[in-house]
């Protein structure tokens, strides 16, 4: 697998709980490796930048080459307790969003 980070030069500051947003990354993160397990491991790629709107929001992006996320388990993504994975509780991405939009911001798919 390949990671390419590409973040924001200058630092992007915000008043936030450090330790909650750290474990959202953490959760898009391992969300973003998980959906990779069916890619030819030689095309994984995983990809995180960071930047600055012109509004002045703090902008995260994590994405991967994983298969897609069909729309009928777009619809649920965000739905407490819905998952797709044998060892999740699917509580994760419900749990990330809220952490989120508790910050003022929002988590999209």
């Amino acid at each position: 697998m390949t990671t390419e980070l590409s973040l924001s030069e200058a630092p992007l500051m915000t008043h936030a709980d450090r330790t909650l947003l750290l474990q959202v990354i953490v959760n898009l993160l391992q969300n973003a490796i998980d959906a990779m397990e069916e890619t030819e491991p030689s095309c994984r790629q995983l990809e995180v930048s960071s930047t600055e709107a012109a509004d002045g929001a703090i902008v995260v992006s994590v994405s991967d080459q994983g298969v897609g996320i069909p729309e009928e388990i777009a619809v649920r993504l965000y739905t407490p307790l819905f998952t797709t994975k044998s060892h999740g509780l699917g509580l994760g991405l419900s749990i990330c969003r809220s952490v989120v939009e508790a910050h003022g911001g929002r988590l999209m798919a």
